[in-house]
């Protein structure tokens, strides 16, 4: 550091000889080393803090009680214009432009001066930033609204037209999708409009039927990794089937039984090519 300190010293001032610009660029090297890591540790949250108060009072020419008050005012991620006479500013994050602003002679240069700070230093009208965000919370709250109508409006005109219930839609189906399928012909369906249903019972019928391998297609994890394709979540709807979660965010689902059998009148030889022997 001690470079630093080469700059003239002008005797009878305040002036203790410092260049300006090599400290500067310092200070701000450090700055960006230690803002990666204050994330992960206190010890360098306070050195930034320091670093922070070092460069208010290079960039001010203020004592360092002056810089750690106006640390503590200075809004989160922003920045502060503050002069000699104790007139703070916010101004926007990082400074546009970084002057040297000479000590005025008279009157009429330091209106010249302060004229200037107002012309390059933009300030941050906190007023103005309130309305519009507050603007911007309203139509996003409006927009939320109107999707949501428009969603519940879409789901109700695909549940109308959904096409019939011996479509298939699937150009390739996994041997899991038809385990899945075939497990509803040994669920209790007789006498019943829908049938409600829990992720853990097709892995049981299945396993009645066709043994402990085939259960392991369809187990709880599967199906869930199956219902994230949106072509199985179509065909499922097409045949009947709708999911959803209960109050403890279980995920259940429901079937159309008038619409299940008619699926599987017209597919079910499909589904019993793919699944073929265990």
């Amino acid at each position: 550091m001690r470079e630093i300190f080469e700059a003239p010293r002008q005797e009878g001032t305040w002036d203790r000889g410092i260049d300006y610009d090599l400290l500067r660029k310092r200070l701000l090297r450090l700055y960006r080393r230690l803002r990666e890591k204050a994330e992960r540790s206190v010890r360098y949250r306070k050195r930034l803090a320091l670093n922070m108060v070092l460069m208010i009072q290079l960039r001010n020419g203020c004592r360092v009680s002056e810089a750690v008050e106006a640390l503590k005012k200075v809004v989160p991620g922003k920045w502060i214009f503050l002069s000699k006479s104790g007139y703070a500013s916010w101004v926007t994050s990082p400074p546009p432009l970084s002057l040297r602003i000479p000590e005025p002679k008279s009157p009429e240069e330091a209106k010249r001066i302060s004229q200037m700070i107002v012309e390059l230093v933009p300030r941050r009208k906190l007023r103005e930033e309130f309305n519009a965000a507050r603007r911007l919370y309203k139509y996003w709250l409006a927009r939320a609204r109107y999707l949501r109508d428009e969603l519940e409006e879409d789901e109700g005109d695909f549940q109308e037209e959904l096409p019939p219930p011996e479509t298939m839609i699937l150009t390739k189906i996994s041997r899991k999708f038809a385990l899945f399928m075939k497990s509803f012909e040994m669920a209790p369906l007789d006498g019943q409009e829908k049938f409600v249903f829990n992720l853990s019972q097709p892995g049981h019928w299945v396993r009645k039927r066709w043994g402990e391998k085939a259960q392991s297609y369809v187990i709880s994890s599967a199906l869930r990794a199956m219902l994230r394709s949106k072509n199985n979540r179509i065909q499922l709807r097409i045949a009947g089937f709708r999911f959803f979660e209960d109050t403890e965010r279980k995920l259940l689902g429901d079937v159309d039984v008038s619409r299940y059998k008619a699926h599987m009148q017209a597919n079910g030889h499909k589904y019993d090519r793919v699944i073929g022997t265990f």
